[in-house]
């Protein structure tokens, strides 16, 4: 404004100053507002974004899950063939284990069980030994 003096007015002056001060204040906040605003929008246009790739990536997970619970499936079937063929070799061990114990056990001279069986044949030998020593001694050797 000039610097004219209204010669009715003198107040008017200091209000149109005033009011250009404000005016001044407001375009200074609207300028804020403009870069605030330019901001807030880059980021909502950032954020939009990574939400459009949101169903993208939830596809790739389902599909990487669904692949995880295919190879858990397969591990549990191998775990339980090869718990199965544990299975089976242990009952195999407990079998050549009893094999190797009766062979042992049948390899070990067992004088008991060797007198059990040749018990008769022990009794007429020994019958033989002693009726033949009766005799040499009773009349000696001839």
């Amino acid at each position: 404004m000039s610097e004219n003096k209204c010669p009715f007015h003198p107040d008017h002056e200091n209000r149109i100053k005033k009011l250009e001060k404000d005016v001044e204040d407001l375009d200074n906040q609207f300028t804020k507002l403009d870069k605030s605003t330019a901001v807030k929008q880059e980021k909502i246009f950032t954020i939009l974004e990574a939400l459009s790739k949101i169903p993208e990536t939830m596809e790739s997970m389902k599909n990487t899950m669904v692949e995880m619970q295919r190879e858990i499936r397969d591990s549990s079937t191998k775990m339980d063939a090869l718990e199965r063929n544990v299975d089976s070799l242990k009952n195999q061990v407990t079998d050549t284990r009893e094999k190797i114990d009766k062979v042992d056990d049948e390899g070990k001279f067992n004088i008991r069980l060797w007198i059990k069986n040749k018990w008769f044949w022990l009794s007429l030998g020994l019958a033989t030994l002693l009726y033949y020593s009766s005799e040499i001694t009773q009349h000696g050797l001839k």
